[in-house]
């Protein structure tokens, strides 16, 4: 046993690279060790043995025909909790000659919300706030009647909002045939887009303090993204699929929304 474990992954790179060692020497040698200690240790949950020395030979066939190896290129590396424990800092030359980091922010900030303050809508008003609270596990949505499918918002001061961020119930099954006012005046119309979460509506610029999104009509169902799953949390999910008890009625539902101006 050449004791490659030993090594760091520099020196494996630079031997493998120059041919003094094989990567499926390596390997080989480091499986042997696992199967040697790791009874006791229980440190690993998954080993994919016969792939990682084909993989090895590999490399080895592209050192024998002086071809280029990536950075990583017969390191045996391990996997914990779905993360590499390598760090590439440990092989990745320095270049100074890029100099110090900016100072500056490295973005440029194009929009900025403007507040909330209040809200009145066609039913459960009580609720209202649910829809701007920065809790994406509440919401706010009318009785299933079109007559209460709507809800106005207060904001902070008079602005021009250009751009209304939306996190509908049922984001991925549904699209939602909504009307967008500004006071009385029309900003929006359309049937929004199916996501994974949010989506921005673009609206027709109007200095104003008061917002009304109102529903037209039946949101339309099908599933988008082909029935994938969230990852945030079954929670969430349950949220997303409720609406399958909802066919036929006419509800408006709003997890979150926000509006912004640009930024001057």
């Amino acid at each position: 046993m050449e004791n490659f474990y030993k090594l760091s992954a520099v020196e494996i790179k630079e031997k493998i690279s120059k041919g003094e060692i094989k990567s499926e020497d390596v390997v080989k040698e480091i499986f042997e060790r696992i199967e040697k200690i790791d009874e006791n240790i229980g440190s690993f949950v998954h080993l994919r043995k016969e792939k990682a020395l084909e993989e090895a030979r590999r490399v080895d066939e592209k050192v024998k025909n002086g071809e280029k190896l990536g950075a990583l290129a017969g390191i045996p590396v391990t996997i914990k909790d779905g993360l590499g424990t390598y760090l590439p800092q440990y092989t990745l030359k320095g270049r100074f000659d890029k100099g110090e980091t900016p100072r500056t922010p490295s973005y440029k900030d194009t929009k900025k919300e403007v507040r909330i303050v209040s809200a009145k809508a066609g039913a459960n008003t009580q609720d209202v706030e649910k829809s701007y609270d920065d809790n994406e596990l509440s919401e706010w949505g009318n009785d299933g009647a079109l007559s209460t499918a709507w809800i106005t918002y207060k904001l902070e001061r008079v602005a021009e909002i250009n751009d209304i961020c939306l996190k509908l119930r049922g984001w991925r099954r549904n699209s939602y045939p909504l009307e967008v006012y500004a006071g009385k005046t029309l900003i929006w119309k359309g049937n929004t887009d199916k996501s994974l979460g949010y989506i921005h509506l673009e609206t027709i610029p109007v200095r104003t303090d008061e917002i009304t999104i109102s529903l037209k009509g039946s949101a339309t169902e099908s599933d988008a993204f082909g029935e994938i799953v969230e990852v945030a949390a079954t929670v969430t999910n349950k949220m997303e699929l409720q609406d399958n008890k909802q066919k036929g009625k006419r509800y408006l539902k709003i997890i979150e929304v926000e509006f912004l101006e640009n930024v001057k």
